[in-house]
């Protein structure tokens, strides 16, 4: 079974590879470059004001603890240009992912549509009726494809740069804390890798005796539970019967 999904997914890995190249080779793939290369200036140059701004924030505060009225006032000025320069590129990377997705998306309909008219495959559906309104689907299903595949791209692309970015930042503070903090980093994700590929079957039973009744000393309400019952009862002697009332 592991095995089967193994090549299932190395076939869709192999296949968004391909539909990846078919569309960098089409008519439209100048446009494409185009695009892909703009996202990743812009990726860069996020990625290097965040670093920039990590810098501005730590010398605005140190000239707070200082008590520098000049460095306060001129690192507050770099803050609001950063922050405004940050605002800007995340809003025109935004704008030019869109942009690539509904390229790749309009140019990706047209292709599977065509091919759906040529080869006449609404015979077979309308046939065996096995499919309702393919053409609606045949548009959604492109749409999560290139929305969810360009977003997971670029978040995996950011994510690698900002890994990098901040790691020469801490390097160059401590090259110790540098050390340190990728060691912590690979051990916690060994461990959970760990915890997730262990058989379940293997592990002991976590909390097995608090749920179990401690049958040696019984609950006080199960014990009045059993007297009413009349199990364990004490009947009352004659003697102690209560004296009759005179007449």
């Amino acid at each position: 079974m592991n095995v089967q999904t193994t090549i299932i997914k190395r076939q869709q890995i192999q296949r968004l590879f391909g539909a990846i190249a078919k569309l960098l080779k089409s008519p439209v793939g100048i446009k494409a470059r185009l695009l892909i290369a703009s996202l990743l200036i812009l990726m860069l140059g996020i990625n290097g004001l965040n670093v920039v701004n990590s810098y501005v924030g730590r010398y605005f505060m140190s000239s707070i603890e200082k008590r520098d009225t000049e460095g306060f006032i001129r690192y507050a000025w770099l803050y609001v240009l950063v922050f405004a320069g940050s605002t800007l590129i995340a809003a025109l990377f935004r704008y030019t992912e869109e942009r690539l997705g509904l390229l790749w998306r309009e140019w990706l309909t047209r292709r599977v549509t065509g091919i759906y008219m040529e080869r006449r495959l609404y015979l077979c559906l309308g046939r065996n009726d096995a499919l309702s309104n393919p053409d609606q689907r045949i548009t959604e299903d492109i749409k999560q494809l290139t929305t969810t595949t360009l977003s997971f791209v670029l978040m995996v692309l950011n994510g690698t740069l900002t890994v990098f970015s901040f790691s020469g930042v801490l390097w160059a503070i401590s090259p110790k804390l540098f050390g340190i903090a990728v060691v912590y980093a690979l051990s916690g994700s060994a461990l959970d890798l760990a915890g997730k590929t262990a058989d379940p079957t293997e592990l002991p039973p976590v909390g097995l005796r608090s749920q179990l009744p401690d049958r040696a000393h019984p609950h006080p309400r199960g014990r009045g539970q059993d007297q009413r019952h009349g199990r364990g009862v004490r009947r009352p002697r004659m003697s102690q019967r209560a004296p009759r009332q005179p007449d």
